[in-house]
């Protein structure tokens, strides 16, 4: 209905409609990151017209892995309640990226109808393991898989007891070793190994 605060982010206006719930994109903008649209959330929330409504969005992650090489993970931007990015521009489009930018009850769907414009949500379904999740078991169960794909080795599986299936080196069933265990529940799905 009406913008009643606006950001700007670098070169870029954002501005906030609380009554639609819409962030409107000012026109000729082609291209929107996460970490922007996280800068003038926070600003717009916390201007004195948007301290009085309910927050827009909140915000997980980036976390650093490495800071010698600057390694993070990816930013997530979640938009609340209806929030959604509108852009002004009669055509063209405009891509929101460098990070994930959903809305809490939409999931993806994080755009405003405007069918002059074409609205691009680049989002990442890569996964980053924070710290050190590996333990020797893990590395173990790794360097066996590899092993596997690798062709390295005759590895013969052999099924011991109704639970579990058996991987065996070289030797094979009849002179080998077991060098893995995998725990089966009913279902036939694998619950754990044990190397």
């Amino acid at each position: 209905m009406a913008v009643l605060y606006t950001a700007t982010v670098g070169t870029t206006d954002y501005g906030f409609d609380w009554e639609d719930q819409e962030i409107e994109v000012e026109a000729g903008v082609t291209s929107v990151t996460a970490t922007d649209l996280k800068t003038a959330i926070k600003e717009a929330e916390h201007s004195e017209i948007g301290i009085i409504f309910p927050d827009i969005g909140t915000f997980g992650n980036p976390v650093t892995l490495d800071a010698t090489d600057n390694v993070e993970t990816a930013l997530n931007v979640i938009l609340l309640e209806a929030w959604v990015i509108q852009s002004l521009s009669v055509s063209g489009s405009l891509t929101v990226g460098g990070g994930n930018v959903v809305n809490q009850a939409l999931g993806g769907l994080i755009f405003a109808t405007n069918n002059s414009v074409q609205f691009v949500n680049r989002l990442s379904a890569a996964a980053t393991f924070v710290g050190s999740p590996f333990n020797e078991t893990d590395r173990s169960c790794l360097l066996l898989v590899k092993r596997i794909l690798a062709n390295e080795a005759d590895i013969t599986v052999g099924v011991g007891d109704s639970r579990t299936i058996e991987i065996y080196d070289e030797g094979g069933r009849s002179g080998g070793t077991v060098i893995a265990t995998f725990d089966v529940d009913s279902t036939g799905l694998l619950r754990s190994i044990v190397p």
